[in-house]
């Protein structure tokens, strides 16, 4: 009987090296960083975070359809967290990378397979670079009540305000209140874009809050002035977290009303997967290097 060469009797003892060899070199890749998407940030905090963990929003089941903005959420986190080291490299790979991650999530969910696909592909077809925030601000829809287009009007302009993440969620909380305080249809169909709205506004807003403090260092910042005192970040007036978040509502509302007459599963189905899907394709097509950021952080790079 001929014998194995020695080389290969030892593959298998080295898998296991070769296997992390393989993550430090992908590790390696989301670290390598040129100085155009390099964020400035004071050295490393004493706080540990875990950008792995999904964020949500103050949680108001009052809201009938609170658990779009928890479902958006999740699938955005799914999308998002799935990268791999090597999608980086590119704004058109990640998207890939995430609409497969999202794929996968709506398949977990036992979701109805052809009403999934078309809402993904409502979802990425949307305009990315489009600001929604002024979208909604001057909503005018003859499909909506007159209530629904004046607080979805207050949605777009709370998502427009200009000073800390702080007043932003204190305006979306008050929007909330008011939103709720409505004598809304006992038919879940009939004037539901609002409270769809504000549910997927205010997690999703939590959410990306995260992301880009993580990506941009500003829990770094924040921590590293004082040890004491609190430091909130004033958002600026293109503010990339209210953008996306924005185009998160407006694909939510959408995907709910192309698909209220298929019934109220569906309606969430579709408010889910078109505002998940707008949110992670807006997010990556026009701040993917802030995406990259985030992610750095994700596989434990400039730590």
């Amino acid at each position: 009987m001929k014998t194995m060469p020695s080389f290969i009797r030892r593959v298998p003892a080295m898998l296991p090296a070769l296997s992390v060899v393989l993550v430090i070199a992908l590790i390696a890749v989301a670290c390598s960083k040129d100085d155009e998407s390099t964020a400035v940030s004071p050295g490393r905090s004493s706080a540990v975070v875990d950008p792995s963990v999904v964020v949500y929003g103050v949680t108001n089941y009052s809201n009938p359809f609170e658990s779009v903005g928890l479902r958006h959420n999740d699938i955005v986190h799914a999308g998002l967290t799935g990268l791999l080291a090597s999608d980086t490299v590119s704004s058109t790979a990640m998207v890939e990378r995430m609409i497969e991650r999202t794929r996968e999530w709506v398949a977990f969910s036992s979701y109805d397979a052809a009403l999934s696909d078309a809402c993904i592909d409502q979802g990425i077809a949307r305009d990315p670079a489009k600001d929604y925030r002024a979208v909604l601000a001057g909503l005018n829809n003859p499909e909506y009540t007159e209530r629904e287009n004046r607080f979805l009007r207050k949605l777009g302009k709370v998502l427009a305000t200009r000073g800390t993440f702080a007043e932003v969620e204190k305006g979306l909380a008050l929007l909330e209140m008011d939103i709720l305080a409505e004598p809304w249809p006992a038919d879940r169909n009939a004037e539901s874009a609002p409270r769809i709205a504000i549910a997927v506004a205010k997690h999703s807003f939590a959410y990306w809050k995260r992301v880009l403090s993580l990506a941009l260092s500003l829990d770094r910042n924040a921590l590293g002035k004082t040890s004491n005192e609190p430091v909130d970040i004033t958002i600026e007036d293109a503010s990339p977290g209210q953008m996306i978040v924005a185009a998160d509502v407006a694909g939510a509302i959408t995907g709910a009303e192309r698909y209220a007459g298929a019934g109220p599963e569906k309606q969430i189905i579709g408010a889910v997967i078109v505002g998940g899907t707008s949110s992670l394709f807006t997010a990556v097509i026009v701040h993917h290097k802030k995406i990259i950021g985030f992610f750095r952080r994700l596989v434990g790079c400039d730590r």
